[in-house]
């Protein structure tokens, strides 16, 4: 999740760094892919090149359990922000 969010900030301007973008990539899919894309390509952010590499690399079934681990937190903390 760390990684997440550390593309979705130096990746979108401050206006268009959502909740949203998180969840779409903790659900996997196209916005996953992007953000793994955006890691490698950091090249002037070593931990970011090294963290998109690992999430290349780690097998399908480690992935998914890890990511399946962030999504009731994600959700639980999206939850809390809009009923405020």
């Amino acid at each position: 999740m760390t990684a997440a969010v550390a593309y979705i900030c130096y990746s979108f301007p401050p206006a268009q760094r959502s909740m949203s973008k998180l969840l779409e990539i903790i659900h996997g899919g196209s916005a996953l892919d992007a953000m793994i894309v955006g890691l490698r390509t950091a090249v002037n952010i070593r931990a970011m090149v090294m963290a998109g590499t690992s999430l290349a690399e780690m097998n399908e079934k480690t992935a998914a359990m890890s990511w399946q681990r962030c999504r009731p937190a994600s959700t639980a903390g999206a939850m809390r922000r809009s009923s405020r």
